[in-house]
């Protein structure tokens, strides 16, 4: 008597691999969409100390702080309070030098927010991990706050959307601090410019921060006291 080995036939391993490939279209978008987004509350995160560390060192030296406008000059100004204490891979200025900022970003509802690249009142720099900043003065309309700094986290990688990879912070007057955006006393309180599926987006960095996820981007029902 002979020994057969026992195998699998063509039509048995077609129907695996077609299986696996089936498992494998379900779970990885939402495997990399997981990634994506805890890497994006790390960042998001480091960037809050960083700013935090870098603003408490300008002050620590006895350096001025005064309102500035929105402009070129208000832009510059606030730039000058914080590059000392960044590392800067390249520093475009207010003339956006090509490839430091992506074109047209989007609001988290999905319409168009504004071009970043254009215009002299952002000052931008690109950061050595290839995060993207741009500093900027304040609008003469809202009150306590010294100018805003807005981080892209992943640099002109897309989506370019506010809540997804944008974010933004503001430099509080009495007392001087940096905040991010979304604090109930800020200009941009997250109940109203995050968490509604038609909202904004430019209230999402103080939840990210506090929470440590981007549940908002699924649960519009979230709020913060």
């Amino acid at each position: 008597m002979y020994n057969k080995n026992k195998a699998f036939t063509l039509a048995e391993v077609l129907i695996t691999l077609g299986i696996i490939g089936v498992v494998a279209a379900m779970t990885l978008p939402a495997l990399i969409q997981t990634h994506n987004e805890k890497a994006t509350v790390s960042k998001l995160k480091k960037m809050y100390s960083v700013l935090q560390n870098a603003y408490n060192l300008y002050l620590s030296e006895d350096n001025p702080v005064v309102a500035v406008s929105d402009n070129e000059d208000g832009a510059t100004t606030v730039a000058s309070w914080f590059l000392p204490y960044l590392n800067v891979a390249k520093d475009c200025g207010t003339t956006n030098e090509a490839g430091c900022i992506s074109g047209t970003y989007k609001l988290k509802k999905g319409s168009s927010a504004a071009d970043y690249s254009t215009g002299s009142k952002y000052y931008r720099v690109i950061l050595n991990d290839g995060s993207v900043i741009w500093f900027k003065g304040n609008p003469s309309d809202v009150s306590n706050r010294l100018g805003a700094i807005h981080y892209d986290v992943n640099g002109i990688n897309p989506p370019n959307q506010w809540g997804y990879d944008l974010f933004a912070f503001e430099i509080q007057n009495e007392p001087n601090r940096i905040v991010p955006l979304g604090v109930s006393d800020g200009s941009r309180p997250f109940n109203e410019n995050c968490a509604a599926a038609n909202s904004s987006g430019y209230g999402c960095a103080y939840w990210v921060i506090q929470q440590g996820n981007m549940k908002y981007l699924k649960d519009h029902n979230l709020t913060l006291n």
